[in-house]
């Protein structure tokens, strides 16, 4: 599952805090706790069938309408080598994440205060780190993470070089918006 999830949000792009799945989230309130992460589909059935317990296969799992079924399919027919490489880049991914994330928390104690982010925020270099902070205001604020895509940042990023003077409005996905008033960005639900 980790993998599956790691290669689709490359292929769309993401910008999350960490690729794959971790043991350990949190959706809205709710803490969700993945104890079966590390084990495979025939360990938990063999675990299942040994401990007398009833579960079920859910078919839509074999229906390549969805993308994630056709990436796990692709996923199945790798080798043992391939399948660690592909391991191996997720792993290193999230490293390179990591510290990208920790950069991107420096500029958002520098540019960001509970409302607002600074527009100087774009002067900065490296348009990685400003996506991951644009991530952090935009999370804080109830922003869906899945709803976050570098198309969105880079529009979001676009829109304030086209911004010169006045109030200007940006439309999010889920009736968020941003404003430019005043030398700085807001975002408004």
């Amino acid at each position: 599952d980790s993998l599956e999830t790691y290669v689709l949000q490359k292929q769309r792009q993401n910008i999350v805090t960490h690729y794959g799945l971790t043991y350990k989230s949190k959706y809205g309130n709710t803490e969700i706790v993945r104890v079966a992460l590390t084990k495979t589909k025939e360990e938990l059935i063999t675990y299942c069938n040994e401990s007398n317990i009833k579960y079920g296969i859910d078919e839509s799992n074999e229906d390549d309408k969805y993308e994630r079924n056709k990436i796990r399919k692709e996923l199945y027919s790798l080798n043992k080598k391939e399948h660690k490489k592909l391991f191996d880049e997720m792993l290193k991914s999230n490293n390179s994440n990591e510290l990208l994330f920790k950069t991107a928390n420096k500029l958002y104690d520098k540019y960001f205060d509970n409302d607002s982010v600074s527009r100087e925020l774009f002067h900065e270099d490296n348009k990685e780190i400003i996506w991951r902070a644009l991530y952090k205001f935009l999370t804080s604020h109830g922003y869906n993470h899945t709803d976050i895509s570098r198309g969105m940042l880079e529009e979001i990023y676009s829109f304030n070089y086209k911004v010169t003077q006045g109030n200007a409005t940006i439309d999010l996905k889920g009736n968020f918006k941003i404003k430019n008033k005043n030398g700085r960005f807001y975002i408004i639900k």
